[in-house]
Protein backbone atom coordinates (compact mmCIF):
# COMPACT_ATOMS: atom_id res chain seq x y z
CA UNK A 1 0.00 0.00 0.00
CA UNK A 2 1.19 3.31 -1.04
CA UNK A 3 0.49 6.48 0.79
CA UNK A 4 1.34 9.93 -0.29
CA UNK A 5 0.77 13.36 1.54
CA UNK A 6 1.59 16.78 1.26
CA UNK A 7 5.36 16.28 -0.51
CA UNK A 8 6.47 13.27 1.20
CA UNK A 9 6.08 9.65 0.64
CA UNK A 10 5.70 6.65 2.91
CA UNK A 11 5.38 3.14 2.37
CA UNK A 12 3.01 0.38 3.83
CA UNK A 13 3.02 -2.97 4.37
CA UNK A 14 0.35 -4.68 6.41
CA UNK A 15 -0.42 -2.53 9.18
CA UNK A 16 3.96 -2.21 9.92
CA UNK A 17 4.98 0.54 8.28
CA UNK A 18 8.67 0.53 6.72
CA UNK A 19 10.19 2.53 4.23
CA UNK A 20 12.31 5.30 3.19
CA UNK A 21 11.09 8.98 4.14
CA UNK A 22 12.01 11.14 0.77
CA UNK A 23 10.74 14.44 0.22
CA UNK A 24 10.26 17.14 -2.61
CA UNK A 25 9.36 20.75 -2.60
CA UNK A 26 6.08 20.26 -4.84
CA UNK A 27 5.55 16.53 -3.84
CA UNK A 28 7.44 13.24 -5.08
CA UNK A 29 6.78 11.31 -8.07
CA UNK A 30 7.48 7.85 -7.79
CA UNK A 31 8.74 8.33 -11.21
CA UNK A 32 11.80 10.33 -9.69
CA UNK A 33 13.03 7.16 -7.46
CA UNK A 34 14.93 4.53 -10.13
CA UNK A 35 17.26 1.81 -9.56
CA UNK A 36 20.37 2.63 -11.73
CA UNK A 37 21.63 1.00 -14.63
CA UNK A 38 25.16 -0.57 -14.93
CA UNK A 39 27.31 1.70 -13.38
CA UNK A 40 30.74 2.77 -15.93
CA UNK A 41 33.80 1.81 -14.70
CA UNK A 42 35.71 4.10 -12.23
CA UNK A 43 39.67 3.42 -14.02
CA UNK A 44 38.92 5.46 -17.06
CA UNK A 45 40.63 8.88 -17.51
CA UNK A 46 37.86 10.16 -19.81
CA UNK A 47 34.28 11.03 -18.61
CA UNK A 48 32.09 8.41 -17.93
CA UNK A 49 29.20 7.87 -20.38
CA UNK A 50 25.61 8.39 -18.53
CA UNK A 51 24.18 5.29 -17.71
CA UNK A 52 20.34 4.24 -19.79
CA UNK A 53 17.37 4.03 -16.65
CA UNK A 54 14.95 1.71 -17.45
CA UNK A 55 11.33 3.42 -17.33
CA UNK A 56 9.76 2.23 -14.17
CA UNK A 57 7.11 0.13 -14.30
CA UNK A 58 3.66 0.24 -13.17
CA UNK A 59 3.74 -1.77 -9.54
CA UNK A 60 5.81 1.03 -8.35
CA UNK A 61 8.61 -1.33 -6.76
CA UNK A 62 11.70 0.30 -8.02
CA UNK A 63 12.52 1.43 -4.34
CA UNK A 64 12.66 -1.44 -1.72
CA UNK A 65 13.30 -0.15 1.94
CA UNK A 66 13.32 -2.97 4.10
CA UNK A 67 13.46 -4.12 8.12
CA UNK A 68 12.60 -1.52 10.65
CA UNK A 69 14.01 1.91 11.07
CA UNK A 70 16.63 2.51 13.99
CA UNK A 71 18.37 5.50 15.65
CA UNK A 72 22.12 5.30 15.29
CA UNK A 73 24.71 7.44 14.28
CA UNK A 74 27.20 5.51 12.21
CA UNK A 75 30.93 6.13 12.76
CA UNK A 76 34.31 4.78 11.13
CA UNK A 77 36.03 1.73 12.44
CA UNK A 78 36.84 2.18 16.11
CA UNK A 79 40.09 -0.30 15.48
CA UNK A 80 41.47 2.88 13.48
CA UNK A 81 44.87 3.79 14.82
CA UNK A 82 45.73 7.40 15.80
CA UNK A 83 45.85 9.93 13.48
CA UNK A 84 48.11 13.11 13.02
CA UNK A 85 47.15 16.14 15.12
CA UNK A 86 44.06 17.96 13.46
CA UNK A 87 42.96 19.81 16.54
CA UNK A 88 40.24 22.30 15.56
CA UNK A 89 39.35 20.49 12.25
CA UNK A 90 36.82 18.11 11.19
CA UNK A 91 36.51 14.81 12.46
CA UNK A 92 34.40 11.59 12.70
CA UNK A 93 32.76 13.78 15.20
CA UNK A 94 32.02 16.77 13.48
CA UNK A 95 30.85 15.22 10.25
CA UNK A 96 28.51 12.31 8.67
CA UNK A 97 25.10 11.63 9.76
CA UNK A 98 24.37 13.26 13.16
CA UNK A 99 23.42 11.99 16.57
CA UNK A 100 20.00 10.85 17.12
CA UNK A 101 18.77 10.72 13.46
CA UNK A 102 16.78 7.52 12.66
CA UNK A 103 17.37 6.16 9.51
CA UNK A 104 15.57 4.07 7.77
CA UNK A 105 16.76 0.85 5.01
CA UNK A 106 17.07 1.82 1.73
CA UNK A 107 17.92 -0.04 -1.74
CA UNK A 108 19.98 2.62 -4.56
CA UNK A 109 17.96 5.79 -5.94
CA UNK A 110 18.25 7.34 -8.86
CA UNK A 111 16.47 10.86 -8.66
CA UNK A 112 15.05 12.55 -11.38
CA UNK A 113 12.98 14.81 -9.98
CA UNK A 114 14.22 18.47 -9.14
CA UNK A 115 13.84 19.74 -5.69
CA UNK A 116 14.04 16.21 -4.32
CA UNK A 117 15.28 16.07 -0.24
CA UNK A 118 16.72 12.29 0.14
CA UNK A 119 16.55 12.18 4.56
CA UNK A 120 17.40 9.85 6.98
CA UNK A 121 18.29 7.14 5.01
CA UNK A 122 20.78 4.00 5.19
CA UNK A 123 21.02 3.06 1.50
CA UNK A 124 22.78 -0.37 0.75
CA UNK A 125 24.09 0.49 -2.83
CA UNK A 126 24.25 3.94 -4.11
CA UNK A 127 22.51 7.30 -5.52
CA UNK A 128 22.03 8.71 -8.24
CA UNK A 129 21.17 12.22 -8.80
CA UNK A 130 20.04 13.42 -12.33
CA UNK A 131 17.63 16.32 -11.55
CA UNK A 132 18.91 19.85 -10.00
CA UNK A 133 18.00 21.29 -6.90
CA UNK A 134 18.71 18.06 -5.16
CA UNK A 135 19.61 17.49 -1.45
CA UNK A 136 20.90 14.68 0.58
CA UNK A 137 20.99 14.99 3.92
CA UNK A 138 21.78 12.80 7.41
CA UNK A 139 22.38 9.55 4.92
CA UNK A 140 24.42 6.58 5.10
CA UNK A 141 25.90 5.04 2.16
CA UNK A 142 27.13 1.58 2.15
CA UNK A 143 27.86 1.32 -1.36
CA UNK A 144 29.56 -2.24 -0.94
CA UNK A 145 32.73 -1.64 -3.17
CA UNK A 146 30.20 0.33 -5.70
CA UNK A 147 31.81 2.24 -8.09
CA UNK A 148 30.09 5.73 -6.93
CA UNK A 149 28.22 5.82 -4.04
CA UNK A 150 26.69 9.58 -4.81
CA UNK A 151 27.32 9.99 -8.29
CA UNK A 152 25.65 13.89 -9.68
CA UNK A 153 25.25 13.43 -13.36
CA UNK A 154 26.07 15.89 -16.15
CA UNK A 155 24.11 18.59 -16.65
CA UNK A 156 22.77 18.57 -12.70
CA UNK A 157 22.72 22.30 -11.29
CA UNK A 158 23.30 22.51 -7.46
CA UNK A 159 23.25 19.29 -6.01
CA UNK A 160 23.49 19.31 -2.12
CA UNK A 161 25.33 16.62 0.54
CA UNK A 162 25.98 17.14 3.82
CA UNK A 163 25.70 15.30 6.81
CA UNK A 164 26.48 12.42 4.85
CA UNK A 165 28.41 9.12 5.38
CA UNK A 166 29.72 7.29 2.58
CA UNK A 167 31.28 3.51 3.63
CA UNK A 168 32.28 2.06 0.41
CA UNK A 169 33.84 -1.53 2.47
CA UNK A 170 35.16 -3.65 1.34
CA UNK A 171 36.78 -1.00 -0.60
CA UNK A 172 37.49 0.79 -4.27
CA UNK A 173 35.24 3.24 -6.01
CA UNK A 174 34.47 7.11 -5.53
CA UNK A 175 32.78 8.77 -2.60
CA UNK A 176 31.24 11.11 -4.51
CA UNK A 177 31.94 11.76 -8.13
CA UNK A 178 30.61 15.42 -9.67
CA UNK A 179 30.23 13.75 -13.36
CA UNK A 180 29.18 17.07 -14.89
CA UNK A 181 27.07 17.75 -12.40
CA UNK A 182 27.54 20.80 -9.99
CA UNK A 183 26.48 21.26 -6.26
CA UNK A 184 28.10 21.36 -2.72
CA UNK A 185 29.60 19.00 -0.27
CA UNK A 186 30.00 19.76 3.45
CA UNK A 187 29.96 18.01 6.89
CA UNK A 188 30.37 14.50 4.86
CA UNK A 189 32.40 11.61 6.31
CA UNK A 190 33.84 9.70 3.11
CA UNK A 191 36.01 6.37 3.83
CA UNK A 192 36.78 2.94 2.30
CA UNK A 193 36.71 4.27 -1.23
CA UNK A 194 39.88 4.38 -3.49
CA UNK A 195 39.79 8.18 -4.28
CA UNK A 196 37.37 10.26 -1.50
CA UNK A 197 35.69 12.93 -3.97
CA UNK A 198 36.53 13.03 -8.17
CA UNK A 199 35.85 16.38 -9.52
CA UNK A 200 35.16 16.22 -13.35
CA UNK A 201 32.51 19.93 -13.17
CA UNK A 202 32.64 23.44 -12.54
CA UNK A 203 30.96 25.23 -9.59
CA UNK A 204 31.55 22.63 -7.01
CA UNK A 205 32.31 23.22 -3.25
CA UNK A 206 33.65 21.10 -0.70
CA UNK A 207 33.89 22.22 2.76
CA UNK A 208 34.44 21.17 6.06
CA UNK A 209 34.29 17.34 5.46
CA UNK A 210 36.50 14.16 6.74
CA UNK A 211 37.89 12.21 4.09
CA UNK A 212 40.09 9.10 5.37
CA UNK A 213 40.98 5.59 5.21
CA UNK A 214 41.64 4.91 1.57
CA UNK A 215 41.63 1.84 0.47
CA UNK A 216 44.27 0.59 -2.01
CA UNK A 217 42.76 -1.18 -4.72
CA UNK A 218 45.08 -3.15 -7.83
CA UNK A 219 45.22 -0.15 -10.64
CA UNK A 220 43.81 3.14 -7.78
CA UNK A 221 44.96 6.31 -8.20
CA UNK A 222 44.01 6.36 -4.40
CA UNK A 223 43.16 10.39 -3.63
CA UNK A 224 41.36 12.35 -1.06
CA UNK A 225 40.49 14.46 -3.47
CA UNK A 226 41.02 14.17 -7.48
CA UNK A 227 40.22 17.53 -9.80
CA UNK A 228 40.09 16.41 -13.47
CA UNK A 229 38.45 19.64 -15.02
CA UNK A 230 36.75 22.27 -13.49
CA UNK A 231 35.89 26.03 -13.03
CA UNK A 232 35.63 27.51 -9.56
CA UNK A 233 36.14 24.85 -7.46
CA UNK A 234 36.34 25.54 -3.45
CA UNK A 235 38.39 23.30 -0.99
CA UNK A 236 36.92 24.80 2.60
CA UNK A 237 37.95 23.98 5.73
CA UNK A 238 38.51 20.35 5.14
CA UNK A 239 40.33 17.48 7.21
CA UNK A 240 41.95 15.33 3.86
CA UNK A 241 44.12 12.47 4.57
CA UNK A 242 45.71 10.36 2.25
CA UNK A 243 47.79 8.47 4.60
CA UNK A 244 46.85 5.41 6.48
CA UNK A 245 47.68 5.28 10.09
CA UNK A 246 46.93 1.39 10.63
CA UNK A 247 49.16 0.26 7.13
CA UNK A 248 51.61 3.38 7.52
CA UNK A 249 50.48 4.19 3.58
CA UNK A 250 50.90 7.70 2.41
CA UNK A 251 48.69 6.97 -0.88
CA UNK A 252 48.83 9.39 -3.57
CA UNK A 253 47.80 12.61 -2.29
CA UNK A 254 45.06 14.67 -0.51
CA UNK A 255 44.79 16.75 -3.60
CA UNK A 256 45.39 15.61 -6.88
CA UNK A 257 45.65 18.10 -9.79
CA UNK A 258 48.41 17.38 -11.87
CA UNK A 259 48.56 14.73 -14.57
CA UNK A 260 44.93 13.22 -15.09
CA UNK A 261 43.29 16.98 -15.57
CA UNK A 262 41.44 17.48 -18.65
CA UNK A 263 42.25 20.94 -19.10
CA UNK A 264 43.32 23.99 -17.24
CA UNK A 265 41.65 24.31 -14.02
CA UNK A 266 40.45 28.12 -13.74
CA UNK A 267 40.02 29.52 -9.89
CA UNK A 268 40.42 27.11 -7.61
CA UNK A 269 40.73 27.95 -4.45
CA UNK A 270 42.09 25.34 -1.18
CA UNK A 271 41.89 27.32 2.24
CA UNK A 272 41.80 26.31 5.60
CA UNK A 273 42.48 22.61 5.03
CA UNK A 274 44.52 19.90 6.88
CA UNK A 275 46.09 17.34 4.95
CA UNK A 276 48.78 14.50 5.90
CA UNK A 277 50.15 11.98 3.49
CA UNK A 278 50.58 11.29 -0.72
CA UNK A 279 53.47 11.00 -2.37
CA UNK A 280 53.32 14.75 -2.43
CA UNK A 281 50.31 15.96 -0.01
CA UNK A 282 49.24 18.09 -3.48
CA UNK A 283 50.50 16.60 -6.08
CA UNK A 284 50.62 18.76 -9.76
CA UNK A 285 49.80 21.61 -10.20
CA UNK A 286 50.82 23.01 -13.62
CA UNK A 287 46.61 22.34 -14.96
CA UNK A 288 46.06 25.15 -12.58
CA UNK A 289 45.55 28.28 -14.54
CA UNK A 290 44.32 30.19 -11.43
CA UNK A 291 43.86 30.33 -8.01
CA UNK A 292 45.04 30.11 -4.52
CA UNK A 293 46.18 27.95 -1.47
CA UNK A 294 45.76 30.08 1.44
CA UNK A 295 45.69 28.98 5.26
CA UNK A 296 46.54 25.30 5.14
CA UNK A 297 48.44 22.96 7.59
CA UNK A 298 49.98 20.21 6.84
CA UNK A 299 50.81 16.99 8.78
CA UNK A 300 53.95 15.22 8.29
CA UNK A 301 53.52 11.81 6.26
CA UNK A 302 54.31 13.00 2.83
CA UNK A 303 56.78 10.68 1.24
CA UNK A 304 58.31 13.47 -0.89
CA UNK A 305 56.75 16.73 0.55
CA UNK A 306 54.06 18.81 0.93
CA UNK A 307 53.78 20.06 -3.02
CA UNK A 308 55.06 19.33 -6.18
CA UNK A 309 55.70 21.62 -9.32
CA UNK A 310 53.13 24.94 -9.38
CA UNK A 311 53.14 27.92 -11.65
CA UNK A 312 54.58 30.90 -9.75
CA UNK A 313 51.44 33.20 -10.80
CA UNK A 314 49.57 30.96 -8.33
CA UNK A 315 48.79 32.42 -5.01
CA UNK A 316 50.46 30.35 -1.70
CA UNK A 317 50.45 32.01 0.83
CA UNK A 318 50.09 31.12 5.28
CA UNK A 319 50.51 27.50 4.47
CA UNK A 320 52.31 25.89 7.89
CA UNK A 321 53.13 22.39 8.93
CA UNK A 322 50.87 21.11 12.04
CA UNK A 323 53.66 20.11 14.49
CA UNK A 324 56.52 23.24 13.64
CA UNK A 325 54.05 25.79 12.85
CA UNK A 326 57.19 26.53 9.97
CA UNK A 327 55.58 28.24 6.67
CA UNK A 328 55.65 25.61 3.75
CA UNK A 329 57.23 27.84 0.54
Amino acid sequence: MVKVSKGSVSLAVGAALVGALVTAGIGLSWQSLRQPAVEPSPIAATPTPEPSIATPTSDRSSVTPTSDPSTTTPRSDPSTPARPSSKGFPSEDTTGVRPGVTLTNSDSIVVDKAGTVIEGLRVKGRIVVEADNVTIRDTLVEGGGTHYPIRIAKGVKNALIEHVEVHNDPGGGIGIFFNGGTGTVRHANIHTATDGIRVQADNVTIEYSYVHDLRRSEGGHHDSIQIRSGTNTTIRGNTLLPYVAGTNDPMNAAIQIGSLAKGPLVNLVVEQNFMDGGNYTINGGKAVESGSFVGNVFGPHARYGVRSSMPAEIEWRDNKMAQTGKLVE
